[in-house]
């Protein structure tokens, strides 16, 4: 009996072991944000009746640009509020093969049809490069001391 117990102590101590937990930091990756992220805008935004897009930033003298885009037609004046939370559905990126380093990533939502595109001149965009813009829930902290 004393030696099975050993063995389940020491084989939930090899587990116990095995565990690992990601934290988000703003060296993470962008494309390794896990689903349901809580996203907050940085930004209060009014997007115009009729607009397509709206340029937050075009990226002069910084690593990225960040639009963001429309998915239907805007017939009245939406509002993003400064803090409003989004949960994150997916992110894409792709190169863009014109000789440049530029990388695009698109930002996409459970809560809405409109996303986010960064234009970033960086192979790995990382949190640290979009934090201006969308703030990470669990690393809302670090990012504003940055």
């Amino acid at each position: 009996m004393r030696v099975y117990l050993q063995l389940l102590f020491t084989i939930g101590l090899i587990f116990l072991g095995t565990v690992t937990y990601s934290q988000t930091t703003l060296e993470t990756r962008l494309r390794e944000l896990p689903e349901n992220t809580k996203i907050t805008v940085n930004y209060s935004l009014k997007l115009p009746e009729g607009a397509k897009s709206v340029w937050l930033d075009n990226g002069k003298g910084k690593i990225c640009s960040c639009q963001l885009l429309i998915a239907e037609s805007n017939n009245e004046n939406r509002v993003y509020q400064s803090n409003q939370t989004l949960s994150l559905k997916k992110i894409t990126i792709k190169g863009l093969f014109d000789g440049s380093q530029m990388h695009v990533a698109r930002v996409y939502f459970h809560n809405t049809d409109d996303y986010f595109k960064f234009k970033c001149y960086a192979r790995d965009i990382l949190v640290k490069h979009i934090a201006e813009y969308l703030n990470i829930d669990n690393i809302g902290a670090v990012a504003k001391e940055d």
